[in-house]
Formats: C-alpha cells, sequence, structure tokens
C-alpha cells in the first residue's frame, strides 16, 4: 500500500495503573500500514528517536508507564523511511499509586526451606518482595529483587526454627505497596540424608531414606553389573513419579557416569522436561547441562572413557553445577516448581526419549537430595567415590 497523506486520528483514555492506551481509525488506505507512537513533555514536541513508544500496525498501544502530570502523544504513517502527517492528542495522567497486599499468604515447611504462595492482588503486580520473621516480632526483608510469580522457596530458614513471614506487591513502576498480614508460622524440615538413591546391590531399584524400596522398570538392554548400571547395549530404567523427585523445595541430584561414547545429547539422569517443569543432567555438546526448573546451568568438559562425579544443586534461587567436585557454572533465576508428571528416567530424556538421548555407557550412585548440598560436600562425595 501507498503511505496514506492524512494523519491518524489519535485519541487516548486514561487506565488502571495508571496507563494510557491509545488507538486510531483504521480504513481501506491504512490497513497494514505501520503507525509510529511517541511521548513527549510539551505540546509542540519533535517525534524523534528518542521519544519513541512503538511502531506497530495493530490500531491500538498501550503505554505501561506513563509519568504523572499533563502528557502529549504523537501518531503518523510510517513506511520505510517515509513518514505521513502527525496526529496528537494530550492526557493528564494522576500520579502512581501502589499495588495492594497480595491475598492468602502460605508458608509450609518442606525439607531444607519454607515453601511459600499467595495470591495475586486486584490487577496483579510486576513482582513481589519476601519479609520474614519471628512470629509476633519485626520482619525483615530477605528478596534482594522482586520475585517473579506468586509462589517462592525461602532455602535460608534454619532448619526446626519457626519463622512468620509477610509479602508485597511490587507495580511495574517499582512502587512497593503495603505487605500481607502475616503468615501462620512454620519452620524448614531437617532432612540431611538421600531422599532417594538407586541401588544396584540385588537388581535395579530405588531406596528411599525411611529404607522401604521403589520398583524400577528396565528398558531395553539395561543391567545392572559391578556396581553400575550398564548401558552400553542401550536401554535405560524409569521410576514412577514420586513427590520425592519434585522441585517443591531444595534439590540436589548427584551421580556418577562413564561414557564410552559421546553420543549425541546423551541424558544421565532426567526427571522433567526443558524449558518447563523438572530437572535434567545432560552431555550437551562439550559442556555438561544442569537443568532446573526452565534454568540452564552448563559447564565443565565432557570427557570419554573414565568416571566422572557430577553434582546439581538448586537452593531455590540458584543452580550450581560441580563436575568431580569443582563447581563448573551457576545461573540465578525464577524456576517453574510445578511439579513434572512422569516418570524419572536414568539414561534417558524424560520429556521425549529417542536414540540422540541414549547414553552409551554406565551410570552409578544416583542420589537426590531435598536440599542444595554445599561445596564442600560435593567435593567430598567426589573425592570418596574417586577412591
Amino acid at each position: 500500500p501507498d503511505l496514506p497523506q492524512e494523519a491518524p486520528l489519535l485519541r487516548a483514555e486514561v487506565g488502571e495503573g495508571p496507563t494510557v492506551e491509545l488507538w486510531w481509525r483504521r480504513t481501506a488506505r491504512s490497513v497494514g500500514v505501520e503507525v509510529e507512537v511517541h511521548r513527549g513533555d510539551r505540546p509542540d514536541f519533535a517525534p524523534a528517536a528518542g521519544t519513541l513508544l512503538a511502531r506497530t500496525a495493530a490500531g491500538r498501544y498501550v503505554d505501561a508507564a506513563p509519568p504523572a502530570g499533563r502528557v502529549w502523544y504523537a501518531a503518523m504513517f510510517v513506511m520505510r523511511d517515509a513518514r505521513g502527517s502527525v496526529s496528537r492528542v494530550e492526557v493528564t495522567v494522576p500520579p502512581a499509586a501502589p499495588p495492594p497486599a497480595p491475598r492468602d499468604l502460605r508458608a509450609k515447611g518442606v525439607h531444607g526451606a519454607v515453601r511459600l504462595w499467595w495470591l495475586a492482588p486486584p490487577g496483579g503486580a510486576a513482582g513481589y518482595h519476601v519479609y520474614r520473621g519471628a512470629p509476633g516480632g519485626p520482619m525483615e526483608k530477605i528478596t534482594e529483587r522482586p520475585v517473579v510469580g506468586t509462589s517462592w522457596i525461602d532455602a535460608g530458614a534454619k532448619p526446626l526454627v519457626q519463622y512468620a513471614y509477610a509479602v508485597s506487591a511490587v507495580s511495574r513502576r517499582g512502587l512497593e505497596g503495603s505487605a500481607c498480614a502475616p503468615s501462620a508460622p512454620a519452620a524448614a524440615l531437617d532432612r540431611r540424608n538421600p531422599v532417594f538413591r538407586l541401588d544396584l546391590s540385588g537388581g535395579v531399584r530405588g531406596l528411599l531414606d525411611d529404607g522401604s524400596a521403589v520398583a524400577a522398570t528396565v528398558h531395553g538392554g539395561a543391567v545392572a553389573a559391578d556396581g553400575a548400571l550398564d548401558l552400553r547395549r542401550g536401554g535405560h530404567v524409569t521410576f514412577a513419579r514420586r513427590e520425592e523427585f519434585d522441585l517443591l523445595q531444595p534439590l540436589s541430584v548427584e551421580c556418577r557416569v562413564w561414557l564410552d561414547e559421546a553420543g549425541r545429547m546423551p541424558v544421565v539422569v532426567s526427571c522433567g522436561v526443558w524449558n518447563s517443569a523438572g530437572w535434567f543432567i545432560q552431555r550437551l555438546g562439550n559442556v555438561w547441562r544442569w537443568h532446573v526448573g526452565g534454568i540452564d546451568c552448563d559447564g565443565g568438559n565432557p570427557v570419554v572413557g573414565r568416571w566422572v562425579h557430577l553434582a546439581g544443586t538448586f537452593d531455590g534461587r540458584t543452580a550450581r553445577l560441580f563436575v568431580d567436585g569443582v563447581k563448573v557454572a551457576e545461573k540465578s533465576g525464577s524456576a517453574a516448581l510445578a511439579p513434572w508428571k512422569g516418570a524419572m528416567h536414568v539414561g534417558q530424556y524424560s520429556g521425549r526419549p529417542g536414540p540422540e538421548y541414549q547414553l552409551s555407557g554406565r551410570v552409578a550412585d544416583v542420589k537426590i537430595y531435598h536440599r542444595a548440598l554445599d561445596a564442600a560436600e560435593v567435593a567430598a562425595a567426589a573425592g570418596r567415590q574417586a577412591k
């Protein structure tokens, strides 16, 4: 289409937040033609790169963070480097108010942490801050940056100590509202030992920390031999979903692996799917990958033909990857904590099993902890297994 010579008829309305919704009439001559939207601080401001908000063919645009007071907008049809006539509109934006407090805050002690979840306030929020203190006492902010989402894991809670929590909402403008009423007290549980380990002493099975056994399903050529799960003839092992595998608390996964060949992108142990729920450890290209709740933590240099000790830890905020007792990667982020509903796989990818994910070699000493192992513990475990 040709560039329309007339200006788009710009209209504006102040909404909640506050925001400013802008729209303009689209005609047969302007369908598919983009419009530049600009914001300025005086009626006759000159549209330029510094005032540009958006370039869109949608017919409307929402300014999510307008300044308070009198604000001027300009819009024009554009096509490549050509610009049409300018249409302008003025609005008065009221001062922004902080968001209301979140609702229905709940706290639950889990192994090695306290898990929090709440409901967003009316109108939502860009993020949240978390406060912690002794029941009935003053509270201290324990989040450096606003938390994204309506759940959080306090991995810094001391085991068996009762805490109360409160949460405040933060707007897109960075304004923090009042905190909600304190939660009922909760305490982190103290569970030091592995909650699950792969037992190969008399076949293939899992063992929980209370000594009870978990049945395994053996696929293909997988077999227990010489204290390891031998996958050199293919195959893998699965365990039906259990809460011990979930990310509802801090988590560590430890194992040893011997790669007979590099393979395409073999997965050592997996209980999830990439960029979504759950976790897995994988050789990917020239690095090891510890993926946890949508966070990729990549590092190290995979080798073939010897035993390698791997450990992935997650404390609720930061994922860390250790190779042979040495930290090789660290990545912080907001993890998806929803449980993976599928089975845990050893030697194969749980998200979509296939030949590209098959591990050719041996796996041993798979352990899952409901806490984040520290560097000294990982180094000690790697040293013991090296002997």
